[in-house]
């Protein structure tokens, strides 16, 4: 390292410092006729506080909520930017997720609703969808919950009963799909646990080579002597966001998965 690279680190950190110094000092001699309440700078009138205690165990209600929060950015007019666009959001009941999903609708997009239990909330959301002139779908169910990803784990227990060995032979897990149900958490963990399976697991998308690059990936980890097997599943989930007024595309995805096992 660059002996240099310290010594400059302080001294930016003291330049930052004196410059908080001066708007700290600054802040003590500006009185006190700073104007209160919230920045009225939106084409319509925001809360101002203070507001009332209302504090809520999780996952909470976006319905109980005094003033309401607001999401729907009246003023926006969109353009078309998402038309024949299908968007499964999770957390759309309320929340940035609702305004996501009230906006992405005014850009022409279905939208897929994913809540855990909030149902007033959910309906408010698809209310506000449809209030776009686009569809919308609730669908109610825990992210986290191995159930989501019973088409891999089912895929898995075939290929594991086809290769006739104990899972404690298998060293990883890999969830390799172009059209993953969810970012995180990752998937290949809920498989993994699902089988009693030990070792490390993560996910990977390399769109439509996924797959390819799954099996890859597996043969390399064996190659190199970390894991003596590997199970490498696929799960695609196109449905959530297929265009099924197109006739001539949507009638070719689905939603499937495969598993295979990898081993030296």
């Amino acid at each position: 390292m660059d002996d240099r690279t310290p010594a400059r680190a302080e001294d930016i950190a003291d330049q930052e410092r004196a410059i908080q110094r001066d708007i700290d000092a600054k802040d003590k001699t500006s009185g006190d006729d700073k104007p209160s309440g919230a920045m009225q700078a939106g084409a319509r009138p925001y809360p101002e506080p203070p507001f009332p205690k209302q504090h809520q165990t999780k996952p909470g209600d976006e319905a109980a909520l005094d003033p309401a929060p607001l999401y729907d950015a009246p003023f926006w007019k969109g353009s078309g930017k998402l038309d024949g666009f299908t968007a499964l959001i999770t957390g759309a009941d309320s929340g940035i997720g609702r305004s996501v999903a009230v906006l992405f609708a005014r850009e022409g997009c279905d939208v897929v609703i994913c809540h855990l239990d909030e149902d007033a909330d959910a309906e408010t959301t698809k209310a506000a969808v449809e209030a776009e002139g686009r569809r919308a779908v609730v669908l109610k169910g825990d992210v986290s919950d191995p159930a989501f990803a019973e088409m891999a784990v089912k895929a898995a227990r075939q290929a594991i009963e086809a290769w006739g060995k104990p899972v404690s032979e298998i060293g990883a897990v890999l969830c390799a799909a172009s059209n993953m149900q969810r970012p995180y958490p990752a998937m290949a963990i809920e498989v993994q646990q699902a089988l009693g399976i030990e070792g490390f697991a993560f996910d990977m998308n390399v769109a439509c080579s996924s797959a390819t690059f799954g099996v890859k990936t597996a043969a390399d980890f064996i190659a190199g002597g970390s894991v003596k097997a590997v199970l490498m599943v696929n799960p695609e989930v196109c449905s959530a966001h297929l265009n099924f007024t197109d006739r001539d595309s949507h009638f070719i995805f689905g939603d499937v998965a495969t598993a295979v096992i990898v081993e030296s």
